[in-house]
């Protein structure tokens, strides 16, 4: 395939129901942030210090990883934008509202805490911005480290449409691109080792949640959705354009 017909259907999949994906790309980071803040506001009882392990002394504080580390918001929006088909699309924002409501639950349950160091007069204006408005708490499980293990393998699905070298290419760097994101919530000091590997475990264990829904039959599926409160209609097939 040359890269001109790559781009071609790249753009074809940004186009499609593109309506709806810029809604959303409003609509749930404004809920989740809102939804995140409330957390911090009501947790039951004390927050827990999160133990630091041998690894945490790894990572120096660096203020500076912060661009990094924000760019996870960038990454989260690569799957779903690529994604044509209905099923695959919804059921992808599904499993990522449950997983983050399961997480709430647990920071409002068991809050816990990553006491930072002293903030350096150097620090930038954008991590500066972060600390104003995000406290210590909700650090156990880390959602940030979830949404971009999460948010890669849904890109692993969502570039199946690319030639096998192209799309090795691509998922290596979208890897890297993780890898430097979890990296940089070490050296932020917004989460610990331990936080890491918890919210690992839960974006992992998302998307493997996320790749079963795929395999279930239309009437379970229709089932779940009546169960979540949603109307049963016919979610199968490609987005329209």
């Amino acid at each position: 395939m040359s890269n001109e017909g790559v781009l071609q259907r790249v753009l074809l999949r940004l186009q499609a129901n593109w309506r709806l994906k810029i809604a959303l790309s409003g609509i749930i980071p404004l809920a989740f942030v809102g939804c995140y803040l409330f957390t911090q506001q009501v947790a039951v009882g004390p927050a827990h210090p999160v133990p630091q392990i041998g690894l945490d002394a790894w990572f120096p504080f660096w203020p500076d990883a912060v661009s990094l580390y924000e760019s996870l918001w960038v990454l989260q929006g690569v799957a779903p934008w690529l994604m044509t088909d209905r099923r695959q699309f919804e059921s992808y924002l599904r499993v990522l509202c449950m997983m983050t409501a399961a997480a709430m639950i647990f920071f409002v349950l068991w809050p816990t805490a990553n006491p930072r160091p002293a903030v350096p007069g150097s620090a930038n204006a954008i991590y500066r911005g972060l600390i104003s408005v995000d406290s210590e708490l909700n650090a156990f499980p880390s959602l940030h480290a979830a949404f971009a293990v999460y948010s890669a393998l849904g890109c692993g699905l969502a570039l199946a449409f690319l030639p096998r070298r192209r799309g090795l290419l691509a998922m290596t760097a979208i890897w890297v691109w993780t890898a430097g994101i979890l990296t940089a919530t070490l050296l932020t000091k917004q989460h610990a080792v331990l936080d890491l590997i918890a919210g690992i475990a839960l974006g992992s264990g998302a998307h493997l949640f996320h790749r079963c829904s795929l395999r279930m039959p239309e009437q379970f599926q229709d089932a779940v959705a009546v169960g979540a409160g949603e109307p049963v209609r016919r979610r199968r097939g490609e987005f329209e354009a």
